[in-house]
């Protein structure tokens, strides 16, 4: 019986941490003053606001209130097959972390993006 109390702590851990950090994933959701919106550039990538489309380049604004976009690559954690793996990686990456801001082009870094326990400070 205590095994099956301590196995249902560490599920409900796992699922508010899972909701913590999904919680995260709305990076820019303003009015963003610029023309590139949303679109494909060069190499393919699709960039735009966050949203059911899940863009490649997610619009975002950078410490300095520059704006532009993060790889998303950069900005979601690895997808996780146990709770203790996600409460692993989640303590892993409590502390601040700058990623890089780009263009649309998805080349040229315009600025950095910080985030904070992964739940990305906004």
């Amino acid at each position: 019986m205590e095994e099956i109390i301590k196995m249902k702590r560490v599920f409900l851990l796992f699922v508010v941490s899972c909701i913590i950090i999904a919680s995260g994933f709305v990076i820019y959701s303003g009015d963003l003053d610029v023309d590139l919106i949303s679109g494909i550039n060069e190499q393919g990538q699709t960039y735009g606001t966050e949203g059911s489309d899940k863009p490649d380049l997610i619009a975002a604004e950078g410490i300095d209130g520059t704006l532009g976009y993060v790889l998303r690559s950069d900005a979601e954690p690895p997808e996780f097959k146990t709770p203790e793996e996600a409460l692993e990686w989640q303590e892993k990456n409590k502390d601040r972390k700058a990623i890089p801001l780009y263009d649309s082009d998805g080349i040229t870094v315009i600025g950095e993006f910080e985030m904070w326990g992964y739940s990305y400070g906004w």
